[in-house]
């Protein structure tokens, strides 16, 4: 956000297998948004802290395809760090609540990658230096007669 740069918003789309018995397993969709806060500690590091909400789906994989929908709540926190201005590598924790399901907490580590290279900055434009005009002669212009009494007393 340009108007307050510790803000950030955003959204996401996940899928998760959540294994149950031997022969019994969930799949899980969930959708939301995302807003929080960033700090960059250092100019290669980054801790990020967040609330995020949506709603997710479940289908239970046990032979009658059972499925429901509830709101899903989240909370957490991660770093970052860039390598370089390409590369870079997280580590992350959150709390998630699927209300009416299940609760946990997940663990991530991940790497990312900017396209061309940039730190995510904005470009800044080069300065132009204008070029010095060059020297002119100067022009000699009479200079104007002067008549009457103020002439005569030098003024």
């Amino acid at each position: 956000m340009p108007f307050l740069p510790i803000l950030f918003v955003g959204g996401g789309l996940g899928y998760s297998f959540v294994p149950l018995q031997a022969v019994a397993s969930i799949s899980l969709v969930d959708a939301g948004l995302t807003a929080g806060f960033h700090f960059d500690l250092l100019p290669s590091l980054s801790v990020r802290a967040f609330r995020s909400g949506g709603y997710f789906y479940v289908l239970v994989n046990d032979g009658i395809w059972r499925g429901g929908a509830n709101p899903v709540v989240a909370g957490g926190a991660d770093f970052s760090w860039a390598i370089t201005p390409a590369i870079g590598i997280g580590l992350g924790a959150a709390y998630r609540n699927y209300l009416g399901l299940y609760n946990d907490l997940a663990v991530a580590l991940g790497m990312s990658y900017r396209f061309g290279g940039t730190s995510g900055q904005e470009a800044k434009p080069v300065q132009q230096i204008q070029a010095q005009p060059k020297p002119q002669p100067l022009q000699s212009t009479p200079l104007p007669l002067r008549v009457g009494r103020r002439a005569a007393r030098g003024e």
